[in-house]
């Protein structure tokens, strides 16, 4: 289902695929501002959006609140193509996620593997400024001409 609102209150902006995982750049919606950069996003390569081991089709999402049994309060990205229980939540590396969406504040390395850092505090900021409403999201694939952090 398609997001009907015409400005996203949130957008990822992803600028880099490699063998360690799709990086991106999470974007919230500040009024007069406009999309202000927030944290880093981490999720799989792309692989032709296989359940569970792809990131998600670039898109228009809504997001809604749940309460997961393994990462607790977190959100879930709604009408995944060929997908469910896609969240939003905290994880180092690609080791972290079956096809989610991680966040962090900068980029790292885990044992040999490039990875995200400080998610836990990156998820505890988020959460605390999205303050549990629901919201729109459009996730961009920018990769694909750019490789840098993209604002």
């Amino acid at each position: 289902m398609a997001v009907t609102s015409s400005k996203p209150d949130v957008v990822v902006r992803r600028w880099q695929m490699q063998k360690d995982g799709t990086f991106g750049t999470l974007l919230i919606q500040r009024g007069v501002r406009g999309l202000v950069p927030v944290c880093l996003t981490l999720e799989n390569p792309w692989l032709n959006n296989d359940p569970k081991v792809s990131c998600v089709p670039a898109g228009s999402y809504n997001c809604d609140i749940i309460q997961s049994p393994s990462k607790g309060r977190v959100y879930t990205l709604r009408n995944v193509p060929g997908r469910t229980n896609i969240l939003i939540h905290a994880g180092n590396t690609t080791h972290d996620t079956i096809g989610c969406i991680l966040l962090g504040t900068a980029l790292g390395e885990f044992n040999g593997v490039t990875g995200i850092t400080s998610s836990q505090s990156a998820l505890a900021a988020f959460m605390a400024t999205m303050e549990g409403r629901n919201f729109s999201l459009v996730i961009e694939d920018q990769w694909r001409w750019y490789n840098g952090p993209m604002q």
